[in-house]
């Protein structure tokens, strides 16, 4: 049986998501998608945040993971 386990890394200018799976006869990488969050000094963490959360949901929904 397959076991799936998803990652997910949130820097401050790039989301990452990665799917792995895990069986009986090694550990594979299924999926894997990098956003990158365009950002300054001046960039408010409230802004940063609400793009990263929309970054997040997009790779998640382009995966049907929500």
């Amino acid at each position: 049986m397959k076991k799936k386990i998803l990652g997910i890394d949130l820097r401050g200018n790039s989301v990452k998501v990665v799917g792995i799976s895990k069986s009986p006869i090694g550990i594979f990488l299924e999926k894997w998608e990098k956003v990158h969050i365009p950002f300054t000094a001046d960039t408010k963490n409230l802004e940063k945040e609400k793009a990263q959360t929309k970054a997040l949901n997009d790779i998640l929904s382009k995966y049907h993971c929500n």
